[in-house]
């Protein structure tokens, strides 16, 4: 398939000439991979070759409505967006055209969601922090909200201040809380990873995480304990 037969077909379709793109320049209906690369392809034709914009009008300019006008509703569905985005994404599918322009990392993704879960615009979307990439989304969130919301003058603090009654209280008012708890996430794992780079971090890790471990067992026996005296 040469890139000019998929240019002369897209504007056959765009023209009226046909009533739609032929599925022959796709592979099945899935989104991502080679699909995604056939529509990137074409959106970034009907910008610059058909519109003759620049990078700059582009991220001006293209929108949902040029979206419309370009018969490119369809072709936009083969893009394999993350959970992050809605489908359709203009932000998201310029990203992807011109990464060097608009850059959305998965810690500026998670970000962005996280800021809207607090602004009470949405919420975090079903298993957002399951899995390997959900532990890192969770960091992520984990480390815009200390760097937003408090102030910490040493990576000791930090540790000491997230094993207190005051630091889960803070999570829970800032929703990182339920998620973590419901899917098994240590907070201390979290903060190891987002600040590795120091070179007391691991010490403190280490040290807080016995502190836990010691309380949770000091938990349970005591709760094993009233279970016998009530018996």
């Amino acid at each position: 398939m040469s890139a000019n037969s998929l240019y002369i077909a897209y504007e056959d379709y765009l023209i009226g000439r046909v009533p739609s793109l032929s599925t022959y320049y796709f592979y099945g209906s899935d989104p991502g991979g080679a699909n995604e690369k056939v529509a990137l392809q074409l959106i970034k034709y009907a910008i610059e070759k058909l519109l003759n914009w620049t990078v700059d009008t582009a991220v001006k300019r293209f929108d949902e409505y040029i979206i419309k006008q370009l018969k490119l509703e369809r072709i936009i569905l083969y893009i394999d967006y993350p959970t992050e985005v809605k489908k359709g994404d203009v932000e998201y599918i310029l990203s992807l055209i011109y990464p060097a322009k608009m850059h959305l990392s998965p810690r500026v993704l998670s970000e962005r969601i996280y800021r809207s879960v607090l602004e009470d615009k949405e919420q975090f979307p079903r298993e957002y922090f399951s899995g390997v990439h959900g532990f890192q989304r969770f960091c992520y969130c984990l480390r815009y909200l200390i760097e937003h919301y408090k102030v910490f003058y040493n990576i000791q603090d930090v540790y000491k201040f997230f094993i207190s009654s005051e630091g889960k209280h803070f999570l829970s008012l800032y929703r990182l809380k339920v998620p973590a708890e419901q899917l098994g996430i240590n907070v201390l794992d979290a903060l190891y990873e987002i600040s590795k780079d120091n070179e007391h971090s691991q010490f403190y890790y280490c040290y807080y995480s016995f502190i836990e471990k010691e309380k949770q067992m000091s938990q349970k026996e005591s709760n094993s304990f009233s279970g016998k005296t009530e018996k």
